[in-house]
């Protein structure tokens, strides 16, 4: 079945300290890996097999600004979308540092999907200052008019938090208009949950839950329809599918674009997982179907060298860096590798492990002393990682 897609954490912690999240206390502040090694992993996921890496942290547009001499996020994406990888993207960004460079190594990079994820949580900016988000209304709609400027066809998502603590109905309204302003083409949309040990547990009075799920419905349906609205937009053009796997529906299997829209295309026409081109030719809100009409690439067998990427990158105590093969064993964790290590050092996953709701836990590997692990973990008072949403959504 193989791994045709990786992620690499870049960064960890965060320096934000938004009043929902309890990152900041539970990861520390932010620390950037270095350059050498992350552009070495991703070099031995290339060999693999690999043919798209998300870059993950909980902010990563603060790559290297921690270290002196690093490259910044934009130089960092650039070196990237150089390597040869045929698809790049990353996860998460903040509002107040998605800078223009980043916006013109995207647009400059064929390697970088454009897709961006730019989490909002609010359309108010008395809701945003009580959240201590850093940046307000006007700011984030700046930042989107540079995207749509420099990026006609970027696909945009986000996060949004309803029923924060004194969240109003005008409050929400104003979420509602920011909605409609910016036309998301997907979002991520959670109620509000109390998590202990952050300010907003300890200073703020949580709102009736019927008021917050009411709230939830009515975002939804917006969601709903401007999504099917944006998915239209994509019918009868041709995209580039990563096909991975069988889909819920009968007879399909089910892929991303680089827009990260979900595409279904009948299985016959895509009897391995791997890049193809497709023609879309029908959208629902969530979905596309399409028909293939060429493959990109076919998938290899990427993972008999899976081992000495995780060696190479964290290597266990005593070891110099380099491969050393293991027995390799196939769990029914949709496509999940596990790797027995020697020496009782630890068995783990290589690649993305899906769990609920389509989320997973970040890091090229999950497991073992000396792993990675994910990149900031659940972001507190939302059940949210970067692969995906863990609670009540759409």
């Amino acid at each position: 079945k193989g791994a045709l897609s990786a992620h690499v954490t870049i960064i960890r912690g965060c320096n934000h300290h938004c009043t929902y999240c309890i990152v900041p206390t539970t990861r520390g502040p932010e620390v950037s890996r270095h350059p050498d090694l992350i552009l070495k992993e991703i070099e031995l996921l290339k060999q693999a097999g690999v043919v798209e890496v998300t870059l993950l942290g909980q902010n990563v547009n603060s790559y290297g600004k921690d270290q002196p001499g690093f490259p910044s996020f934009a130089e960092l994406l650039r070196m990237v979308g150089g390597m040869g990888i045929p698809r790049v993207r990353f996860l998460t960004s903040h509002p107040v540092n998605f800078t223009d460079d980043i916006i013109e190594a995207i647009a400059e990079t064929p390697a970088i999907c454009r897709y961006i994820h730019l989490p909002v949580q609010s359309g108010s900016d008395r809701v945003l200052r009580r959240m201590a988000r850093e940046y307000r209304r006007a700011h984030y709609l700046e930042r989107i008019r540079k995207i749509r400027e420099a990026l006609p066809d970027a696909v945009l998502s986000t996060d949004i938090i309803v029923g924060f603590p004194g969240e109003t109905e005008e409050d929400f309204q104003e979420t509602l208009s920011l909605y409609d302003e910016v036309g998301y083409d997907q979002a991520y949309m959670f109620i509000y949950s109390p998590r202990p040990g952050t300010p907003a547990y300890k200073h703020f009075q949580d709102l009736h839950r019927e008021v917050k799920v009411e709230r939830l419905m009515r975002l939804i349906e917006k969601q709903k329809e401007w999504s099917y609205r944006r998915n239209l937009e994509w019918v009868g053009k041709t995209v580039e599918v990563l096909v991975r796997g069988e889909a819920k529906e009968e007879g399909f299997v089910q892929g991303h674009d680089r827009g990260n829209h979900p595409v279904l295309v009948p299985a016959s026409q895509a009897p391995v997982p791997g890049l193809y081109q497709v023609a879309t030719k029908q959208a629902t809100p969530h979905l596309l179907f399409g028909e293939v009409v060429g493959p990109d690439a076919l998938a290899p067998a990427p993972l008999p060298v899976a081992y000495g990427v995780r060696d190479a990158v964290h290597p266990p105590p005593g070891r110099g860096l380099g491969p050393f093969p293991p027995p390799l064993r196939h769990l029914p964790l949709h496509g999940a590798w596990v790797l027995p290590g020697p020496g009782g050092w630890g068995p783990g996953l290589l690649g993305p492990c899906p769990l609920a709701g389509g989320a997973s836990f970040p890091g090229a590997f999950l497991g073992g002393v000396g792993a990675p692990g994910h990149a900031g973990g659940l972001a507190a008072g939302r059940g949210f990682a970067p692969g995906g949403p863990l609670g009540l959504f759409a």
